[in-house]
């Protein structure tokens, strides 16, 4: 059963959608869900990888997924460790080693080589645009482009610092101290609770907050964050399998990715030199009006790449929801000037 709505463009039905299907691939261990969307058009001129952020799944982008396929390029979206429809292994008693960077990376290379694709272009949001790179820094040979939206390059960990630490050089990361507080984690074990979490924390440019909310806090957070009503970015549907796909996992898998400091430096302070610069091209979207990871952290990353091109958009967090027809117009351009050589893919 399909829409009614013959708009190519239109947003990805979360449920029934002929341009996509829903796919499973046991990967290390871990068994991970991801939509699969391949273009009508032959020959498939590329394939996009697409990796969310906290605390999203796959839905996320539901704006772009169309876009990508009207280029004529096939785009994989998984929910991450510990999201949606993907195993979210609980730790202990497993090791959070599991969520670390390198294994994500590691995770998605096994899922390209399970579908026999050779070379990818990038896309992250969020967390996602930490792991692109890291994907990219293990695996190089898979990695043909990157494209990144709102995160600002996280340089590899020589030196160890603290959550505390990095909050002290950026005091608007201190809502990580607050994430990994356990009286959040025990807070977010009642369903009532996740529902506001979500509600508080994916609001959009056209969504004030309603009373006095505060995300910046080190405890208290769910207190903090007051009863927001649903986001205008949601329909009822969409809000209902939002809502859904976070209550049935739970929120233990979402917030370990915020537990990894010390883990993800282990993996990567030893790593060769030549790991940076980034030599692939890259396209960085920042949002001035971001307050999770402000576009101005993105004005120190130049010195790490030997290509890149970088836009603002005069948004929220929730670019890919705020503007996502002003967000397509870039990547559509980035991609035909970058990508495509003479109406030829270079991939």
């Amino acid at each position: 059963m399909t829409s009614a709505n013959t708009d190519p463009l239109r947003p990805i039905d979360p449920y029934n959608d002929d341009r996509v299907t829903h796919e499973y691939a046991v990967l290390n261990g871990k068994r991970y869900h991801y939509v699969l969307g391949t273009p009508k058009t032959t020959p498939i001129r590329g394939t996009v990888l697409c990796i969310h952020g906290f605390p999203d799944i796959w839905y996320g982008y539901r704006h772009i997924i169309p876009s990508l396929l009207s280029l004529g390029l096939r785009v994989i979206v998984p929910d991450m460790l510990g999201y949606g429809l993907t195993d979210a292994p609980q730790c202990p008693p497993t090791s959070l080693t599991t969520y670390s960077w390198k294994s994500t990376a590691s995770d998605m290379a096994a899922l390209l080589a399970h579908l026999s694709i050779p070379s990818v272009i990038l896309l992250g949001h969020d967390w996602g645009g930490v792991i692109i790179y890291r994907i990219y820094q293990y695996f190089p040979s898979l990695v043909s482009h990157i494209m990144c939206i709102c995160t600002s390059y996280r340089a590899l960990q020589r030196q160890y610092f603290s959550l505390d630490d990095i909050v002290k050089k950026v005091p608007n990361f201190v809502y990580q101290v607050g994430l990994i507080n356990p009286e959040t984690e025990r807070d977010l074990e009642d369903p009532v609770m996740i529902e506001r979490f979500l509600k508080a924390l994916h609001r959009g440019d056209n969504d004030p907050p309603k009373g006095r909310m505060r995300f910046m806090v080190r405890e208290k957070m769910m207190e903090n964050l007051g009863d927001q009503p649903v986001p205008k970015k949601w329909n009822e549907k969409e809000w209902g399998y939002y809502r859904d796909m976070f209550v049935k996992r739970g929120m233990h898998g979402p917030l370990n990715w915020y537990r990894l400091t010390e883990i993800n430096y282990q993996d990567e302070k030893d790593l060769p030199k030549d790991k940076e610069p980034i030599t692939v091209p890259v396209m960085w979207v920042g949002a001035n009006r971001d307050f999770a990871t402000p576009a101005a952290m993105g004005k120190s990353q130049t010195k790490y790449f030997t290509d890149l091109t970088s836009y603002e958009l005069p948004t929220s967090h929730w670019v890919m929801d705020d503007m996502p027809g002003e967000l397509n117009a870039l990547i559509a351009g980035w991609i035909k000037r970058r990508v495509f050589a003479d109406g030829k893919s270079k991939i």
